[in-house]
């Protein structure tokens, strides 16, 4: 099995890990329920390592996604991300916003606070 190399992104942690999920294959990612029962090892195995999911039909219609839990996990983090980014977008077009100065003071006063609520 030849491994994909999937685009990069810095996470939180500083580990490089892949920006979302690759594209699977439909010649090598799409397999029968019954083949991945009998090759599950092999499959969780190829998710991981490929960053691709594996698509698996039933009745010849696709049905399931097998995803490595990193990769879920980095696309749902991403995900989250772009909702942020509409909130913003959403707040910003109703003028809900304040300038930088005043951001950088709240941000202050809730950490002296946070800090005095630790110690």
């Amino acid at each position: 099995m030849p491994t994909a190399k999937p685009s990069k992104i810095a996470s939180k942690s500083r580990r490089i890990r892949p920006a979302l999920l690759s594209r699977p294959r439909l010649d090598e990612d799409v397999v029968p329920f019954t083949e991945c029962r009998r090759r599950l090892a092999e499959y969780f195995e190829k998710a991981r390592t490929t960053h691709r999911p594996i698509i698996v039909t039933q009745n010849g219609r696709a049905s399931t996604l097998l995803v490595n839990i990193s990769d879920f996990e980095d696309m749902r983090e991403t995900l989250e991300l772009l909702e942020d980014v509409r909130i913003a977008e959403e707040e910003i077009e109703r003028g809900e916003v304040i300038p930088q100065s005043e951001a950088r003071r709240q941000s202050r006063e809730l950490l002296l606070a946070l800090q005095k609520q630790i110690a």
